[in-house]
């Protein structure tokens, strides 16, 4: 009597190759983008209150605009960034 090689009980499933876009497109690039916005928005509401500061011609409602923008895109961030740290907590206190 011969005995054949028994057959895997699961079908093979090839490894995932990440796509040559996936570094480029991925989490890390939207943060990075994010921050660069944050960035921008508070680079501008600067410029328009050194501008005020110096007595150039600039609308106070503009400066107001800039300045609560920035403002708030700063609040959102670190709304972000705690999420990401309470989400990277409960991750590692995971009971495996």
């Amino acid at each position: 009597m011969t005995v054949g090689p028994v057959s895997p009980a699961l079908p093979q499933v090839p490894e995932p190759r990440p796509s040559a876009g996936t570094a480029e497109d991925g989490f890390g690039r939207l943060v990075l983008q994010g921050l660069e916005a944050v960035s921008r928005s508070e680079q501008e509401a600067d410029a328009l209150v050194r501008a005020m500061a110096a007595g150039e011609p600039v609308q106070p409602h503009d400066v107001m605009i800039a300045t609560a923008k920035a403002e708030l895109s700063v609040q959102m961030l670190v709304a972000i960034r705690d999420k990401a740290l309470e989400a990277y907590q409960q991750v590692m206190n995971l009971q495996i």
